[in-house]
């Protein structure tokens, strides 16, 4: 047999797939987009300074990518064999554990790679500008490679690891996390200690590290050439090991065992935790079927209502370690960081629960059986998104009830009035953004989970369609904008921003209903 038998397959597969080409295209696309950008948006006289502006945009929008995209493009290729019971039909041959978890790798990696080297020339366009070494954009290359594969290799652990994508998908998320973010706040901590301590060797574990370590201000003033490369090596270390580790577990996580007593008490545990008790299952069912029988589908799962509230609570609880360590007050640029990161934790929420139950039953094929019911399509989406009300009203007018106490208070401390309409700017445009986007993001993820193979895509799409994409117009307008009128207010910057963002929430959800009931009713 030839060595890596599936990986020669996978790429002569994707080597074939539009997308593998369209993909580096777009990719250098919005590279380019965001350098016009940062070129129209300064005007300062000295050319260095705009390559080096330049250059950080790209580098950090290179990193960035790298992380999104490498998350979630392994994290489901063999959690979804092994839902569809076709793994086992590998291990039948002489295939080993290595040769189906490369070749996975191979075929979920092949445009990332390409999009990442589309990235280099863009680059290289700085050094034009002045200010940008030749090592300087090598380095940044090399980090952003070296990222992609460290979070390629942890989705690919958790896709073994894991039968559920959403499961896998949340594990990986923690895996990158807990791993990157570890570091910075154990140096926080020794900095709170009597005498503080600091070294940057604690950062050398630290995966995204490499990301400021390649700048040539940090590679060369604080000297720390020979810390990057440790870096580097660490970072490939942590790559080979969740590889490793997968290539050990597939060739095992397809076989059925038989579950032992004390492990069957548990799952009774959990079951009673998670959906209730039998009484109440039956309760509950007799309430929401006589309501909409959609509805009970999507919404029998207590554990998922938990999901948001649960969130709610970790994040006020590491908003108050971070104000206790970083020694942060509030309206302090980190609470609007806060706010942020808590506000795309439940859009993202929205776009995977929006798309869970069509995405399932699409595949099973129980939207057919449905479909050829009395329900009706308008019955059967009214029910989904009485599940998504439930499940997500409360925790976000929560959200939106402590930010408009916060919005309250930061103006009783203001006495100017620009100030003043800075906060208001900063408060209720995100909270627009908040309701709006989620109302756009879970009409147009359950319009895409009727057509769309992977739940995950899917979420992710619906994310870049309603949220990204419209921010970053909105972010280049507002830029661009500014750089051109000096002198205007907080609110007219604020509208700026909105006025995109919100049409197309707007144009996303109007198109986004009407061709869901259209595609149901086919």
């Amino acid at each position: 047999m030839s060595f890596l038998p599936i990986v020669a397959r996978e790429l002569r597969v994707g080597a074939r797939r539009r997308w593998t080409y369209w993909g580096r295209f777009c990719a250098a696309l919005l590279a380019l987009l965001a350098a016009g950008i940062v070129l129209l948006a300064n005007d300062s006289p000295n050319q260095n300074d705009i390559g080096q502006a330049m250059f950080a945009t790209l580098a950090i929008m290179a990193f960035f990518y790298v992380a999104i995209l490498g998350t979630q493009l392994t994290c489901d290729c063999v959690s979804s064999e092994r839902r569809e019971a076709t793994l086992g039909l590998l291990f039948l041959t002489d295939l080993r554990g290595h040769d189906v978890v490369f070749g996975k790798l191979a075929a979920t990696s092949l445009h990332a790679v390409y999009s990442v080297v589309a990235l280099v020339p863009v680059l290289a366009i700085p050094m034009l500008l002045g200010g940008v070494t030749n090592a300087e954009v090598w380095r940044v290359a090399l980090v952003a490679a070296n990222l992609l594969f460290f979070f390629l290799s942890v989705g690919i652990f958790s896709s073994s690891v894991c039968r559920e994508d959403q499961r896998a998908l949340a594990l990986s998320v923690f895996i990158s996390m807990t791993t990157i973010l570890a570091w910075p706040l154990l140096d926080n901590w020794m900095g709170f200690r009597h005498p503080p301590r600091h070294s940057d060797l604690i950062y050398l574990p630290c995966p995204a590290w490499g990301c400021a370590a390649a700048f040539e201000d940090n590679f060369r003033s604080k000297g720390w050439p020979a810390l990057f490369w440790c870096n580097a090596a660490i970072t490939q270390a942590y790559s080979w090991t969740f590889l490793l580790l997968a290539c050990w577990i597939v060739p095992r996580s397809w076989r059925e065992t038989s579950a032992a007593p004390e492990r069957g008490k548990w799952r009774d545990r959990w079951r009673v935790l998670a959906q209730g008790s039998a009484t109440a299952r039956a309760a509950a069912r007799r309430k929401w079927l006589a309501v909409n029988p959609y509805f009970w589908r999507a919404a029998r799962s207590r554990s998922r209502s938990f999901g948001p509230w649960l969130f709610v609570a970790l994040a006020a609880i590491g908003w108050l370690v971070m104000r206790r360590m970083l020694h942060v007050h509030i309206g302090d640029p980190e609470d609007f960081f806060c706010a942020g990161a808590v506000h795309l934790a439940f859009k993202v929420g929205a776009a995977s629960e929006a798309c869970r139950c069509f995405a399932e039953d699409r595949r099973s094929g129980g939207l057919e059986l449905l479909l050829t019911t009395p329900l009706g399509a308008e019955t059967i989406v009214r029910g989904q998104r009485k599940a998504l009300w439930r499940q997500f009203a409360a925790p976000v007018a929560v959200v939106l009830v402590v930010e408009m106490f916060y919005m309250f208070r930061q103006l009783r401390r203001e006495g100017d009035w620009e100030n003043r309409q800075g906060v208001v700017v900063l408060c209720l445009i995100p909270a627009a953004f908040l309701v709006a986007d989620m109302v756009a993001i879970s009409w147009l993820s359950m319009r895409l989970a009727l057509t769309g193979r992977k739940p995950i895509r899917v979420m992710m799409l619906s994310i870049w369609w309603a949220v990204l994409l419209p921010n970053l117009l909105s972010l280049g307008i507002t830029i661009v904008w500014a750089s051109r009128f000096n002198d205007f207010s907080p609110l007219a910057a604020g509208l700026i921003w909105a006025i995109p963002s919100l049409t197309a929430d707007i144009l996303i959800f109007a198109t986004a209903k009407s061709n869901m009931l259209k595609n149901l009713q086919k």
